[in-house]
């Protein structure tokens, strides 16, 4: 109960960080500068596109597929090292998130929980993620229209969840591919300090290398690194009902920063379920349209 319980904590921590990088991805070109707002979509102000020159391949790679392996060896050698002491339990949800520019994304998901000691759990999960989001792209003679993007995702994951005492954390990798040959590779860690029983502290890291397909329609392919910092606090406002506000801090390899929070509430009435709500609001990024406000639901349970 000690490893299922932490491991649901963490994987509300992980669906809030996933869900502040589909926005904080985002952006087109624009005729101010190399992007464009979502403001300028309503005024309907035209705007010519920018292609950006090709980035030199970064040196970031061969470390991002070294922890990505260096990983999922690690946890292979756990599973594999304690046959007789594993249990299988399944895992399943669904969650939505949507907001400015009419970005939707629809997301079910499936794993399985090795349960590898009292302490520790490995999780394996797949899930597949279909969105859309409206841009303004080229209109082929000089001008721009708004156009909408619609793609689909594929990610597989490895999370190794650990707990002792009052102090729970969590490291995984993953793998995504999608439509128009779009790639991505993940790397996050973090930890869950629960310093008073009603009140806990919240800290992890999140990187992403990945293609710029999706989220920079019409310009050039590149690879783009992101990188986010989330700090966060949860109060147990009930047995079953807790409060977590986090800000995030992030920042990528094309020069940007930018931060965000959000606020939710999660709800657990029994150990094997819960419902997440959270809203979310992005400040003024210089490169990205995806500022403002969303909103995303889960439904998600856990044996």
């Amino acid at each position: 109960m000690v490893a299922k319980a932490m491991e649901k904590r963490w994987r509300f921590s992980i669906s809030i960080i996933n869900a502040s990088r589909k926005s904080a991805a985002a952006g087109v070109p624009g005729k101010e500068s190399t992007r464009t707002d979502a403001k300028a979509g309503e005024q309907g102000t035209a705007r010519k596109m920018t292609k950006m020159p090709n980035a030199t391949p970064s040196a970031a790679s061969p470390l991002v597929w070294l922890a990505v392996i260096g990983l999922f060896t690690f946890t292979l050698l756990l599973v594999l090292a304690r046959p007789a002491a594993a249990q299988v339990s399944p895992q399943f949800g669904f969650e939505y998130y949507g907001g400015s520019n009419k970005l939707r994304t629809l997301t079910p998901w499936g794993g399985v929980r090795f349960s590898l000691s009292p302490k520790a759990s490995f999780i394996v999960r797949y899930s597949y993620r279909d969105m859309r989001y409206d841009y303004w792209g080229s209109d082929g003679g000089g001008g721009s229209v708004l156009k909408t993007k619609k793609a689909s995702l594929n990610q597989f994951s490895g999370t190794i969840y650990f707990g002792e005492k009052n102090l729970t954390g969590y490291v995984s990798g993953a793998w995504l591919t999608g439509s128009e040959g779009y790639k991505g590779y993940v790397g996050e860690t973090g930890v869950d300090w629960k310093f008073h029983r009603s009140l806990s502290a919240i800290w992890s890291i999140y990187s992403i290398r990945e293609k710029s397909i999706l989220w920079h329609p019409e310009e050039n392919e590149r690879w783009i690194n992101t990188y986010s910092m989330r700090i966060g606090v949860r109060f147990w406002l009930t047995k079953d009902l807790s409060f977590n506000p986090n800000i995030y801090l992030m920042k990528n390899s094309e020069g940007v920063d930018s931060q965000s929070f959000s606020v939710g509430l999660i709800y657990s009435p029994k150990w094997w379920m819960a419902v997440t709500a959270y809203y979310f609001h992005y400040g003024e990024m210089a490169f990205y349209i995806f500022h403002g406000n969303y909103a995303s639901l889960g439904l998600n349970f856990y044996f």
